[in-house]
């Protein structure tokens, strides 16, 4: 149809790979777009230290098991959550474009994220239960990425 295309990897990545090669091998220029424009999306969560960041990630875990269990509920908290095996398998899958670190850790990540899949825009979301928290992961990451190339040039 010659559309762009938008993928929710920050929550739904199993498929995204074949999904943008089957968007680009497959795309046919139309008025509105002459070329494949696809954007994708990732999660940022940022901490001091990366112990601190995973621990503010406990709050986008415990939130992807809540909804696999038929039991959506608010933003939790973070806290310790021990998971089942089956769980774990779920958090792991689920959380493969979740970028959890230092601000630096993160920037490196997404830079090999963007290098990788080559997108033309790049929605980045901070799934964290307070304010504060993804002001400050928004920002930190924001500053990382205007410091420094996302993508080196040859």
């Amino acid at each position: 149809m010659g559309l762009p295309f938008a993928f929710a990897s920050h929550f739904a990545p199993d498929l995204m790979e074949e999904a943008l090669a089957l968007y680009r091998q497959r795309f046919e220029p139309s008025k509105r777009l002459q070329k494949p424009y696809a954007m994708l999306a990732v999660n940022t969560i940022i901490g001091d230290t990366p112990a601190e960041a995973q621990h503010a990630a406990t709050s986008l875990e415990q939130h992807f098991v809540a909804l696999r269990r038929g039991r959506p509920t608010q933003f939790p908290a973070p806290r310790a959550v021990s998971w089942n095996e089956q769980e774990q398998a779920l958090i792991d899958r689920t959380r493969r474009y979740t970028f959890t670190g230092t601000a630096d850790i993160v920037a490196k990540e997404i830079s090999a994220f963007i290098k990788q899949h080559q997108p033309d825009e790049l929605m980045i979301g901070a799934p964290l239960f307070s304010q504060a928290a993804r002001r400050s992961t928004l920002t930190g990451i924001a500053q990382k990425l205007i410091d420094r190339p996302l993508v080196e040039v040859s």
